[in-house]
């Protein structure tokens, strides 16, 4: 299965039965200015088993609504400027635009890095994150001492 085909079985178990957010995906209404969060949630999804998807399109009630084609360019710039820049290492993110039930989503895949843990560039190996019930979160001393290991 590729990421594709994996990214729309993890966004149809996060919506049905009950609606989460996963630790593999995480809903997007739109793109925040907060750019140290946002490379938080690359981090994080770069140094999970597997790595992670961010999905733009769905709000934090799960309902779903199309990004337009200007959004969604805007969205891959930012977050492919991120994924270079901001952290220890340049992450090559991919991305991928379909239409879900009848509204237009931007999946943005995150791969899971070899040489791990990916931390914020400038900071220390200590500012690395993880996901952990549906959210980010900063990992923990053992958390990193184990993916160094």
């Amino acid at each position: 299965m590729n990421w594709k085909e994996k990214a729309l079985k993890i966004l149809e178990d996060s919506l049905n039965p009950i609606a989460t957010e996963l630790n593999e995906l995480d809903w997007k209404s739109g793109l925040s200015c907060k750019t140290e969060r946002l490379a938080q949630h690359i981090c994080a999804f770069s140094n999970m088993k597997g790595g992670g998807l961010l999905v733009f399109g769905v709000n934090d009630d799960a309902s779903l609504f199309s990004v337009t084609k200007e959004e969604s360019a805007e969205i891959i710039k930012t977050l492919g400027n991120i994924a270079k820049n901001n952290l220890s290492s340049s992450i090559t993110i991919e991305h991928w635009t379909t239409e879900y039930k009848g509204h237009a989503l931007l999946f943005i895949h995150i791969p899971e890095q070899v040489d791990k843990p990916t931390y914020l560039r400038g900071k220390e190996i200590w500012d690395s994150y993880t996901r952990s019930a549906g959210q980010t979160v900063k990992m923990s001393r053992s958390q990193i001492k184990s993916l160094i290991a």
